[in-house]
């Protein structure tokens, strides 16, 4: 099951348990509300950062709606699914179970670095068992730099976890021309927030020195002996009553500003 709607999810003070950053220095986002935003220009942007043709990117009201598209398309396809990895991404394996999707090697959904342990995967072996890979690269800014891209690799991609902008509800896909237009088939009325394209070439831009912050803070935690390496923007802490001023509902710790972080650690 997903979270209960009808009660509070996350903490009013600063949550770092949902692995989204809290970057300071981050650029101020002040959304349009007031109008329908036209996508085509977001598309023209992301095809002239990413050096791919529009024919070739979905975007979607963030991956949550992305994903959902992509298992409507496998069902419509009357294809299998397996999802790779435990624990993964929960609502996966929640659709596919409302869509009947059988398990099987047409697609197979795999996290990488994966959600919850932060750990990386190689996708070649998994090309030469299965037709088609969906690749969640959702959290993959955080220890390289280019994209895992083919006509048989669906990419995800999000500013949700790249440039912790979750209110944004932007995410995108990366797919062969064929399967884009089935997602693109799929597609709900209105899929960016007003005004979007104002603000994100820069932020495209900015990913790199966002990660930068983000992982200077990894590497201090890392030196202090308090957790292990993750590729994600997030660690998993030995011990979680090392901290004051933060709410933790497990070991895993969303990445911030290293100063804020300095404050909080009894020890140092």
């Amino acid at each position: 099951m997903r979270a209960d709607w009808t009660k509070p999810y996350y903490d009013k003070i600063r949550d770092l348990s949902a692995n989204i950053c809290h970057d300071n220095y981050n650029i101020n986002v002040k959304f349009d509300l007031t109008k329908y935003n036209d996508p085509f220009y977001s598309y023209n942007i992301l095809s002239k950062f990413y050096n791919i043709d529009v024919k070739n990117i979905t975007i979607g009201l963030g991956l949550s709606e992305l994903i959902t598209r992509v298992l409507q398309f496998i069902k419509r396809q009357n294809m299998s699914l397996t999802v790779y990895g435990e624990p993964t991404w929960q609502l996966v394996g929640l659709l596919q179970a409302e869509y009947g999707i059988p398990k099987g090697n047409d697609f197979i959904y795999i996290s990488s670095p994966n959600g919850n342990t932060g750990n990386i995967e190689n996708i070649q072996p998994l090309l030469l068992k299965y037709k088609y890979i969906i690749l969640d690269e959702a959290y993959a800014d955080f220890y390289k730099d280019d994209i895992h891209f083919s006509d048989r690799i669906i990419t995800l991609k999000t500013l949700s976890k790249s440039y912790a902008l979750p209110g944004a509800r932007f995410g995108y896909a990366f797919a062969n021309k064929e399967i884009t237009l089935e997602l693109q088939k799929l597609r709900p009325g209105h899929i960016t927030i007003g005004n979007i394209e104002q603000y994100l070439p820069f932020i495209l831009n900015d990913i790199k020195l966002h990660v930068e912050r983000m992982n200077e803070t990894k590497q201090f935690l890392i030196e202090q002996k308090l957790c292990d390496y993750s590729y994600g923007n997030y660690i998993l802490l030995n011990d979680v009553n090392i901290l004051n001023s933060i709410k933790l509902k497990n070991n895993r710790m969303a990445l911030t500003n290293i100063e804020f972080i300095k404050k909080c650690i009894k020890k140092i």
